[in-house]
């Protein structure tokens, strides 16, 4: 089952191209998507199948034996289907030689393939291997429609179907719960808080207080309803909206640069 993304199925299962660039936001379907389209085409189960072959991080990057598998993978003609497919998950992650070597994949293609980039930041890819891909961006899926499919943890999903599968709604609020009363605390109690953050949970945290901000900014214009998922605290609207665009821009360079998660998590809880 797809959970929202209808314009993105249309248009792949219509408009059948050689290499897609499945780009948006982490957990939303990307992947999920990726592989229903390949069991269409199939029309079988894909576990194990002969003419699909997956790729994803091996000890954080892709690397170029990975790639050089891909292109071992599409010199053999297709045991059953009508093309071999490609599946690259978390495409950005390709270290540098990994996407030269995927560049030359691209320009000269063997046989009859269908190739499927997956990103949540396309910017880290060679211009020269977007080019060459059929862009197709997905979006957080709408409130209404997550409600439909997880009436439980909707709000607390941002969207992404990815995310409520896994989410335990008593865990997530108690985490929720623990950023927000930081907010009003001591720089000395808020440095004692990033502190205590075990390594590598930096950037979950601010991903936390990004996803409050947004909910608290909404609330304060009535743009939603208060909700018992998430804890209510009084500030003003204007530092919410200031709070709320450095936690954006932080993600952002997160995301583009080796920027340390820890440190901009101080900044942020200094600014609140």
């Amino acid at each position: 089952m797809i959970i929202g993304h209808k314009k993105q199925w249309d248009f792949v299962s219509s408009h059948l191209s050689r290499v897609y660039l499945f780009s948006g936001p982490e957990e939303v379907g990307k992947k999920h998507l990726a592989l229903e389209l390949a069991k269409e085409i199939f029309k079988t189960d894909i576990k194990n199948h002969p003419d699909v072959l997956q790729v994803s991080p091996a000890e954080g990057e892709i690397q170029i034996s990975q790639i050089r598998s891909i292109q071992e993978f599409l010199n053999l003609k297709p045991y059953y289907g009508p093309l071999k497919i490609v599946i690259v998950d978390s495409a950005e992650l390709m270290n540098q030689a990994a996407q030269s070597c995927f560049l030359k994949t691209l320009e000269e293609p063997k046989g009859s393939a269908l190739i499927i980039l997956i990103s949540s930041r396309p910017q880290m890819l060679l211009g020269t291997i977007i080019s060459r891909c059929q862009p197709v961006k997905f979006y957080n899926v709408s409130q209404k429609e997550m409600k439909k499919h997880f009436p439980d943890v909707f709000e607390l999903a941002d969207g992404k179907p990815g995310r409520a599968i896994k989410l335990d709604l008593s865990q997530e609020k108690e985490f929720l719960g623990s950023i927000t009363a930081v907010f009003s605390k001591s720089l000395s109690e808020k440095f004692q808080f990033v502190k205590n953050i075990p390594e590598g949970k930096f950037q979950e945290v601010l991903h936390g207080a990004r996803k409050y901000l947004r909910y608290l900014l909404l609330l304060k214009i009535g743009a939603v309803s208060p909700s018992p998922c998430y804890p209510l605290i009084d500030m003003p609207v204007d530092k919410i909206r200031q709070s709320l665009k450095r936690a954006e821009f932080m993600d952002y360079q997160l995301s583009t640069s080796n920027a340390s998660p820890k440190l901009a998590l101080e900044v942020l809880l200094m600014e609140i």
